[in-house]
């Protein structure tokens, strides 16, 4: 069985992408280079010990979780085989994102000194995009007359649209020429990598010592929208995200929190009552 073509056109039935294609199908062949039996061999007992090692092995909830659905699919949905309908992923670690305040937003954009890359980071925080979706813009995608362009095919095969800062309006219209708006090397898009170190290097020059990535910056901007008094179903909104459960993190690293005072230091303010 050549799995390679079945998993591609399964998922290709069902609008997956690219890059979900391309880590399922790692996770398949790394169960089945362990696992080391014909495929109609394969028992769940295999399954949950090729689980349970990844587990032995610290691999993050989340790692864990994409090989179990990897397999699933592919028994499942592939070979159309019932063994692992029962098997639910582990619970993962609720952790509260990394955010930067405006002054260290500030301070990381102030260190980049090549214009491109400025402005990319500036976009990333200012509209809140993921980094696939600044690198994937277009000219035509973006209307300056109204200040908003248009996420087209973004996660989840979603199109949306974004707000564009007017601080960076001359910017971007300088960089509506190519195919790309940020092009990188064969007439193609900037990759990930490259902004993932533009970010890295800037927070470093900048002294600051969280884990500062590209998505921090979205962060960022979402709990500031919220800083500044959004309603959450704007936000979501500009996001992009399904569920309100996700946007509703944002409100905990939100400096609201911070002004919450104590109802404890209320009491010194209450007379004493006489006995």
């Amino acid at each position: 069985m050549d799995i390679d073509a079945a998993v591609e056109q399964h998922a290709r039935l069902r609008g997956m992408s690219l890059k979900t294609v391309k880590t399922y199908l790692h996770c398949i062949h790394a169960f089945k280079k362990q696992c080391n039996k014909q495929l109609h061999e394969i028992t769940k007992q295999d399954v949950i010990e090729y689980l349970d090692e990844l587990c032995k092995k610290e691999k993050a909830g989340s790692t864990v979780n994409v090989h179990l659905q990897s397999i699933k699919f592919f028994f499942g949905v592939v070979l159309k085989k019932r063994l692992l309908l029962s098997l639910r992923g582990i619970k993962k670690p609720k952790k509260l994102p990394v955010v930067l305040s405006k002054e260290e937003v500030h301070s990381l954009i102030n260190t980049i000194e090549n214009p491109k890359h400025r402005l990319i980071v500036e976009l990333l925080y200012g509209s809140g995009l993921r980094v696939g979706e600044v690198i994937r813009l277009r000219p035509r995608d973006i209307d300056l007359d109204q200040m908003r362009g248009w996420v087209r095919c973004g996660k989840g095969k979603k199109d949306r649209m974004f707000v564009i800062p007017e601080s960076i309006k001359e910017k971007i219209h300088l960089h509506m020429k190519g195919k790309w708006l940020f092009s990188g090397n064969n007439n193609h898009h900037l990759s990930i990598m490259s902004v993932q170190l533009i970010v890295k290097e800037a927070a470093k020059k900048a002294g600051l010592y969280k884990n500062v990535h590209p998505h921090t910056l979205r962060h960022s901007f979402a709990t500031h929208l919220i800083d500044a008094g959004y309603p959450l179903v704007v936000i979501q909104t500009m996001l992009g995200h399904a569920n309100m459960s996700t946007t509703l993190t944002y409100i905990k690293t939100s400096s609201r929190l911070h002004c919450i005072k104590s109802p404890l230091d209320e009491l010194n303010n209450i007379p004493t009552l006489s006995p």
